[in-house]
């Protein structure tokens, strides 16, 4: 196969996966990021399209919350550690218990405790097999909460059921492209290119 051969198939074949996912995804996909005090982070959800058409609340099983993504980076108290915890091994989670949305965009999330995660990267007092939670809270100035907990070996963890180890209060939630709008856009943005490079190819 010549190379521009190749060139257009691999055109085409970007194009047709941008519109098979364009066309299978059906969801909204919104980042939420989370700081200060302790603790800042991100985490993505995932809803139907259709619970944007109406401003509410909606339980998350209506909705097919997902959440897709979490992270957080944690400092502990006199900066006598800091942690990095990846939620990744836990999720997808449907553990969402309500969604709030408003002018057609989410602005809150209540979900339950997700978990349990071990931090991937750690200083400090905030090393060692230290199980993490966490949970977004809404309303109620839309926070994210961390909890701690111990282990049984590192198979079997509980969380402390008191005072959650740190607050996030400050927590905004923003659009962002779906997976098959990006490839759909790529696809595009390659066949626009290969068609300009076509058009300027010197005719023999």
């Amino acid at each position: 196969m010549n190379t521009a051969a190749y060139r257009n198939l691999l055109g085409a074949a970007i194009a047709a996966a941008g519109f098979t996912l364009a066309g299978a995804s059906h969801g909204a996909i919104f980042n939420s990021h989370f700081d200060p005090n302790s603790f800042s982070g991100d985490g993505t959800f995932r809803i139907d399209d259709a619970c944007l058409a109406a401003d509410g609340f909606y339980l998350g099983s209506e909705c097919n919350a997902t959440l897709l993504t979490a992270t957080a980076d944690i400092v502990s108290d006199g900066s006598a550690g800091t942690a990095h915890v990846d939620f990744g091994p836990v999720l997808p989670s449907t553990a969402v218990l309500e969604i709030e949305i408003s002018g057609g965009t989410l602005v809150g999330v209540d979900t339950d405790w997700i978990g349990w995660a071990f931090a991937d990267s750690c200083t400090g007092d905030l090393c060692g097999t230290i199980p993490w939670w966490i949970r977004w809270v809404n309303p109620d100035s839309d926070p994210v909460e961390l909890a701690t907990g111990t282990c049984d070996g590192v198979e079997s963890c509980s969380r402390n059921t008191g005072d959650p180890f740190a607050i996030a209060d400050t927590v905004t939630f923003t659009r962002v492209p779906e997976p098959g709008t990006l490839a759909l856009v790529a696809g595009g943005l390659f066949l626009a290119w290969r068609m300009r490079r076509r058009g300027a190819a010197p005719r023999g």
